[in-house]
């Protein structure tokens, strides 16, 4: 059985995971776009 923390962190992590890949990828995106200007 798990902590209600663990649940958070289970259901919340993924939200958080896909939100920090979105922005790693618009970062890296702009440093490309930056990089080749």
């Amino acid at each position: 059985m798990p902590t209600p923390a663990e649940g958070w962190s289970r259901v919340h992590g993924k939200k958080i995971d896909r939100t920090l890949v979105t922005v790693l990828k618009t970062l890296a995106r702009a440093g490309g776009w930056a990089r080749t200007r």
